[in-house]
């Protein structure tokens, strides 16, 4: 299985981001911007980024991936636009931060999350 990179800057989340990842069987990394998430993209074999709205832009991201990486975006509900653009710049899945979390399990354990 591939790796994944989180880019958030929340290291709490982050905590339970790896652990559900470690019960897949996959490697998590954290990314706290979007330098950090291209290094790493360099470095590992990664096929999933979650990608937390409040630190960078779906845009970006999605245009430092290379083919094959997935990108599931998230943020709060209360930010539709954001949650939009991120939809319109081709991630595979976006969601409000509490369907995320929800979700959390089947979207670490998923080869491919599109």
């Amino acid at each position: 299985m591939t790796d994944i990179v989180s880019l958030g800057d929340d290291l709490l989340f982050f905590s339970r981001i790896r652990a559900e990842a470690e019960v897949a069987g996959r490697k998590a990394w954290q990314a706290r911007d979007l330098a950090a998430l291209q290094a790493r993209l360099a470095d590992r074999r990664v096929g999933l980024v979650l990608l937390d709205l409040d630190v960078a832009e779906a845009g970006a991201v999605i245009s430092a991936c290379p083919a094959g990486v997935s990108v599931v975006a998230y943020g709060p509900h209360v930010d539709a636009a954001r949650l939009r653009s991120a939809r319109e710049a081709g991630c595979a899945r976006v969601m409000p931060r509490s369907q995320f979390v929800a979700e959390l399990s089947g979207i670490v354990s998923a080869e491919k999350s599109c």
